[in-house]
């Protein structure tokens, strides 16, 4: 089993000294970059949300070309929100149809705009009299951040560099320690090409986590993970379990808490005797985890009291997926290498991590 920290600021790296004629010291190469303007690399930026985004721009700024593929029809990513979820509402079916977005309708940021802007195009309100679609809240609606995103893209002509619908369906190393990226249109017309680097945009937490509950095979009930969970109409009279206790979780209760008969609240982080009802609400209910369900369906939790519910909801997060770069990662680790890393270098500029990720990762 190997740890992966390392492995691809080590490829990029490689990379890029492939294309020197012999090896310089760390102090020369600062000097002749200082110098020489940055060479032009062709550029496949995976993803147009935020940090496809972000990225585009600011390797459009430096010279480069760039490309960016987009499997939707507009910019946003996670926050382009649609009514639409997976065929199998737990996530658990390798098969199943996916949707990208988490999104639920009534969502808000749980972080005010000051922090959620890019430093030189601050995220202010815009809201205009007589303007109904806008939202000048200093934590506002995810309607509200994809305008936001919207804009940006239009101010510094993002959107030019953008193939909308266009799904990345592969990437990995060839000869030259250049970048292979095959795409396939909606239309399911397929594209072969390569590019001198990659970044990659797309978000990497997509596969939910579901708690284990012992007895959970037998049951009857449905249970759906918080990723498909997009209104609270569908829960209207029915008695819930929720697991979880992180924004989602308060978020979905306390939703879903104005139209279902019950809502009880499971939480790992809480003491056995945990047992209380929610202040403000006279249908929901604050748990410890839940310690069984029998095979009449009645779910016990550790201080002895028992709910028989309908429908088991997790709030209880995704499992991190690196995806398109596997390949290129087991295809590195065969040609004798051991360790790995997600910090890319960020060409002819300083260093760059790659988008949104950190810490380590086992294979």
């Amino acid at each position: 089993m190997m740890t992966i920290p390392s492995l691809v600021q080590r490829m990029t790296t490689q990379s890029l000294l492939s294309l020197t004629a012999k090896p310089i010291s760390p102090t020369r190469s600062f000097f002749l970059s200082a110098m020489q303007p940055p060479t032009t690399r062709n550029v496949a930026v995976i993803g147009a949300g935020a940090a496809g985004l972000i990225a585009a721009r600011e390797l459009r700024r430096e010279g480069h070309k760039v490309l960016v593929f987009e499997r939707g029809d507009q910019v946003g990513g996670t926050w382009v929100y649609t009514p639409e979820v997976e065929s199998d509402p737990i996530g658990l079916d390798p098969d199943r149809a996916t949707v990208h977005s988490s999104m639920y309708q009534s969502l808000r940021t749980n972080l005010p705009r000051e922090v959620m802007g890019f430093r030189d195009y601050p995220f202010v309100a815009n809201a205009k009299e007589g303007d109904g679609e806008r939202d000048p809240r200093r934590f506002p609606c995810h309607r509200e951040v994809l305008m936001y995103l919207k804009e940006f893209a239009d101010e510094f002509g993002v959107c030019e560099s953008v193939r909308f619908e266009r799904e990345v369906v592969f990437v990995g190393l060839v000869e030259g320690g250049k970048w292979e990226v095959k795409t396939r249109s909606q239309r399911c017309e397929d594209y072969d090409e390569v590019y001198d680097a990659v970044v990659v945009c797309n978000g990497h937490y997509s596969q939910p986590r579901i708690a284990h509950i012992p007895g959970i095979d037998t049951w009857k009930g449905k249970q759906i993970h918080s990723h498909n969970y997009r209104t609270p109409a569908p829960y209207r009279d029915q008695v819930v379990i929720l697991i979880g206790s992180s924004a989602s979780a308060v978020d979905i209760s306390r939703d879903m808490a104005g139209v279902a008969k019950e809502v009880h609240i499971a939480s790992r982080s809480l003491p056995d005797e945990t047992f209380e009802k929610m202040s403000g609400h006279d249908n929901m209910w604050l748990h410890s985890m839940v310690k069984s369900i029998n095979e009449d369906g009645v779910t016990v939790f550790p201080d002895g009291s028992a709910v028989r519910a309908g429908i088991i909801l997790h709030c209880t997060g995704l499992n991190m997926m690196i995806g398109l770069l596997l390949s290129a990662v087991v295809q590195y680790l065969k040609n004798g290498e051991s360790q790995c890393t997600w910090q890319l270098q960020r060409i002819g500029v300083p260093d760059q991590k790659h988008t949104g990720m950190s810490g380590k990762i086992t294979i």
